[in-house]
């Protein structure tokens, strides 16, 4: 049920999720939509999970948690992000009990009365769904992602001038008018296993639009 959950989770656990999903908070977007400003809170508790969400209309994480959770009570909330983290990281560590029923979160350490805070939700239903993946896992070493990414990142353009630069498609297009210097470009994302996430081109930047 939307607006409402019950649920206990470890202070430390929830702080390191929800700083995941914020990297995805963009108060530039907020400005506009904001709804924006605000992490999805997700409880289920038939799975005992808690999903964490942040989006940006461009750019979307969640992130979930099967381990130091308890769920008591299904729903979803959406919470401001700034403040929810505020919140969070001035608790003790220690457990945590998340209550909301009437358009307000209460977030207090279990068997601390002391330490309480209330934070008002907006409705879940303005919230964009986040967009889906629809592609076979791929499954790479992390250092070898990294290296591959970082051997064509320089390529990748810094704003959104030309979109293609970028790595449309949640791809990473790396241009260049070398054949040699774009062989071992090619080379190296091959090596590196990412062939199916970076695509490198013989173009020039120039006449990219």
């Amino acid at each position: 049920e939307g607006d409402r959950l019950s649920l206990v989770i470890d202070q430390k656990l929830l702080a390191q999720h929800l700083a995941l999903a914020c990297r995805a908070v963009n108060p530039t977007v907020g400005r506009h939509y904001a709804v924006l400003n605000n992490v999805l809170l997700r409880a289920d508790a038939r799975t005992n999970t808690l999903a964490l969400a942040g989006y940006d209309l461009s750019m979307g994480i969640e992130t979930r948690l099967r381990e130091g959770v308890m769920v008591h009570q299904s729903g979803i909330v959406a919470a401001p992000a700034k403040v929810l983290s505020e919140m969070v990281a001035k608790l003790p560590q220690g457990d945590l009990e998340l209550i909301c029923e009437t358009k307000t979160l209460l977030i207090r350490s279990v068997g601390i009365a002391s330490h309480a805070y209330n934070i008002r939700v907006m409705p879940t239903d303005e919230y964009p769904a986040l967009p889906t993946v629809q592609t076979e896992d791929i499954v790479i070493e992390g250092a070898d992602f990294l290296d591959g990414i970082g051997g064509v990142m320089y390529a990748c353009a810094i704003d959104d001038t030309a979109a293609l630069l970028k790595g449309s498609g949640c791809k990473v297009v790396a241009l260049d008018r070398d054949p040699q210097r774009l062989a071992t470009l090619k080379s190296r994302v091959k090596q590196a296993g990412a062939h199916k996430i970076v695509r490198a081109m013989e173009a020039d930047f120039l006449a990219i639009d």
